[in-house]
């Protein structure tokens, strides 16, 4: 199979957002795929679209962007036609539906991502309060690419539903496949083990690892660590990512770190050496569309505590990688991801079966080669 892996930035660059589309092509590669890059596409210098900007932005004090424009997006898919026209490729994978929107091609179109619009609006930040134009512009681009595509692949459950039930996607074009781990290299099956089984028991490492205090709940997972600290199991917090709101006072438990840059191999290095030495990995979001670090922290055998929330509840089998807990008062909803540690900690058999179990997730479903396999097959499927 001939795959034109379409990105509007580089997709042979780990540097770019967050490294997915380098991980999802390299899977399609490693799965016998004839990979071949539509990338660095020119944006659209037009001075209509940033005096539109300018103006609903600074004179309507709207929250609006041109970014869904059709004029932009039409650029894009200009530059895509002449490059698809000479590859001919089987088909044009995109981990996003701008870039196809407005594409006139005979070639079959496969995208796959973990949002929609529609899912995002109210939900994450910046999509608040979102001015009726930015809507109706975002509405018509998300169409567009679902009648255009051939094939629309979601990470989750919940991103597949909003395109179903929000946008009016062909649930006959739908299917979920979940993403991977973008981590350079497997961790040895076998150092994994060992360490799942040597983890010690009478105490706790929790990792929280994201760039945004408020929307991965940080302040829960600090009252986690300190309420567990306060019933006899000694715990230490690390986060990595992201440093408190300034003036906010912090236990002597909580450790910050700061942003690690994993887009290097010295941070590469580093996030895998926090992930190896945890227990858990926490993230009790307000806001997430799906969630790889669950993946990340699965693959050296550490389980999840996550918040039921968005797209999370496709990367968390419930008791076999991890555990979800529904966002509410943030006191009772500490306590809960509290009783879950300490059930879990005073009993090592249900602890090292618990990380071997979210390893095997890793292994049969987490991971960027089983996703691109399913990917290969539902757009076989499809295109014939």
């Amino acid at each position: 199979m001939k795959i034109a892996y379409l990105t509007i930035g580089a997709s042979d660059d780990v540097k770019e957002w967050s490294g997915i589309p380098f991980f999802m092509s390299g899977g399609f590669a490693r799965n016998g795929a004839d990979v071949v890059r539509i990338q660095n596409l020119r944006g659209a210098r037009s001075v209509y679209l940033r005096g539109r900007d300018l103006f609903r932005t600074r004179v309507l004090h709207e929250n609006y962007s041109s970014f869904r424009h059709k004029k932009r997006l039409a650029h894009y898919a200009r530059q895509i036609a002449e490059i698809a026209k000479r590859m001919r490729p089987d088909v044009i994978v995109c981990p996003s539906t701008l870039p196809v929107a407005y594409l006139d091609t005979d070639i079959p179109i496969a995208i796959w991502t973990d949002s929609t619009f529609r899912g995002l609006l109210d939900f994450y930040p910046g999509y608040f309060h979102v001015s009726a134009q930015a809507i109706a512009e975002g509405d018509a681009a998300e169409q567009a690419a679902f009648e255009r595509c051939t094939l629309a692949l979601y990470a989750s459950e919940w991103a597949a539903r909003t395109a179903i039930d929000c946008h009016g996607a062909d649930p006959n074009k739908v299917r979920v496949v979940p993403m991977g781990a973008n981590l350079c290299g497997d961790a040895s099956e076998v150092d994994v083990a060992r360490r799942i089984a040597n983890r010690p028991g009478d105490r706790c490492e929790l990792l929280l690892l994201g760039v945004d205090w408020v929307r991965k709940g940080c302040a829960v997972a600090v009252d986690v660590a300190r309420e567990l600290n306060r019933r006899g199991m000694p715990t230490t917090l690390t986060i990595a990512g992201c440093t408190p709101p300034s003036g906010m006072a912090l236990p002597e438990c909580v450790k910050i770190i700061g942003f690690v840059d994993k887009r290097t191999p010295a941070g590469m290095d580093r996030v895998k050496d926090l992930l190896a030495n945890s227990h858990f990995l926490i993230l009790p979001s307000r806001a997430e569309c799906y969630g790889i670090v669950f993946a990340e922290a699965n693959s050296f055998g550490v389980p999840v505590l996550a918040s039921n929330v968005g797209g999370i509840p496709t990367v968390i089998s419930e008791g076999k990688n991890g555990f979800m807990v529904p966002i509410q008062d943030q006191r009772a909803e500490a306590e809960e991801y509290c009783e879950l540690v300490l059930r879990a900690m005073s009993a090592p058999d249900f602890y090292r079966q618990l990380g071997n179990s979210a390893l095997e997730e890793y292994k049969t479903r987490l991971n960027w080669t089983v996703a691109t396999a399913s990917a290969m097959q539902a757009i076989g499927e499809r295109i014939g």
